[in-house]
């Protein structure tokens, strides 16, 4: 049987979570500033423990690769790369915004063209297009007056994003942060296709200002 563990580090609040045959069967989250790798070691433990089971019950582990925390981000990789490394898992890295994404699924349109935001702080969101849970570019960092304009999408998803309501037909509201469960949920979609990342080139998403803005491809 086939399990993985999903490592959410690179946001304000982050966790684990044990996925088995698909669901997940145990959640540990973290508020800060507990976001350190021993705390989060310690998450994964405790979702280890609940189920029964051991380090050498897994298959793959799943990290969140960014963009967020820079510090947050380094530990949540570093992390998932040393049980990778001890304990053979398979690997897969996910983006922050292809999580927030997942987690508006339930409320899209068919071919509906959606933007996933994250706060950045001082006024920015990182901003990523998506149809159908797919990216249509890149990830970028953008001023909060200038979203709507440089993300043209029908709906908006994140926190805190009321000022569009006049620009986007619909607002779509989600935490700020990365769930472990999102994560863990698109990391089994790729477990289940074989498509695990290379540990030796996997690299985390860092999106610095000045970044290219958010374009369709």
């Amino acid at each position: 049987m086939e399990r993985l563990i999903a490592l959410a580090t690179a946001t304000r609040r982050g966790g684990a979570a044990l996925f088995e045959n698909g669901e997940p069967v145990a959640l540990r989250e973290i508020a800060p500033p507990e976001t350190g790798g021993a705390r989060l070691l310690s998450a994964a433990r405790g979702c280890l423990e609940e189920a029964g089971l051991t380090w050498e019950n897994l298959t793959a582990v799943a990290v969140a690769l960014g963009p967020g925390s820079f510090t947050g981000i380094r530990v949540g990789l570093a992390t998932a790369l040393g049980l990778v490394e001890s304990l053979g898992l398979k690997l897969f890295g996910v983006g922050s915004l292809d999580c927030v994404a997942r987690g508006a699924r339930g409320e899209l349109r068919e071919q509906e063209i959606v933007c996933a935001t994250l706060p950045a702080g001082t006024g920015l969101y990182y901003a990523q297009l998506f149809r159908d849970g797919e990216p249509l570019g890149g990830c970028g960092l953008v001023p909060a007056d200038e979203l709507g304009a440089r993300c043209p999408a029908v709906a908006y998803i994140g926190a805190d994003l009321d000022f569009l309501k006049n620009l986007a037909n619909r607002i779509l509201h989600h935490p700020d942060w990365v769930s472990p469960v999102h994560l863990g949920t698109l990391a089994w979609e790729r477990l289940e296709r074989n498509e695990a990342d290379d540990p030796a080139r996997i690299r985390p998403l860092y999106v610095k200002r000045p970044a290219a803005r958010p374009t369709l491809r």
